[in-house]
């Protein structure tokens, strides 16, 4: 009877853990599965040089998107109302800085259901040529895009692909 190889685990053995988790091969997983991040990983170099506003009230609700882009090399800065928002567009750029690529934001914020929308002409006009895309809890898609947007979408895989079109002046 010939014997088993040293390196070989006794019949009897308890199967091997799963691997602690690993951030690197959850994100590869999760760009296989998904356009939006498949392009947005393949663009990555187009993400490296992005700045992102985002403005949201609920900076939890959109912490996985948000570190899903900064993981593929944006820089995002969340602010949480519109007034920040608008004092972070007014920032003079320095030498390590320059203007905003793209701003999220949500629609409603606090009681204004349509704080998003209201604020839209001034973000425009702060930062002419800046796309603005709207990233919302829930999306009635019979109402459109609000005018002056670039998109807005409640799901990430699409928002990936709306920012890529921004950055990439589609």
């Amino acid at each position: 009877m010939a014997a088993a190889p040293m390196d070989a685990a006794p019949m009897d053995a308890a199967p091997m853990a799963a691997p602690p988790h690993d951030p690197e091969a959850t994100l590869t997983r999760t760009l296989a599965r998904h356009s939006g991040f498949n392009r947005a990983a393949r663009s990555q170099t187009t993400l490296s040089r992005a700045r992102i506003l985002w403005i949201d009230d609920h900076p939890k609700w959109v912490a996985k998107p948000a570190e899903t882009l900064k993981r593929l090399g944006a820089r995002v800065t969340i602010v949480r109302t519109t007034q920040d928002g608008i004092r972070a567009l007014g920032r003079v750029p320095g030498p390590d800085s320059r203007p905003f690529d793209v701003i999220l934001s949500d629609i409603a914020r606090g009681s204004r259901m349509d704080a998003g929308i209201r604020a839209l002409p001034q973000l425009k006009q702060l930062a002419p040529g800046t796309p603005v895309i709207f990233f919302v809890g829930k999306l009635d898609r019979s109402l459109g895009v609000p005018k002056g947007a670039a998109g807005i979408t409640n799901r990430t895989n699409e928002l990936l692909h709306l920012v890529m079109d921004a950055l990439e002046g589609r």
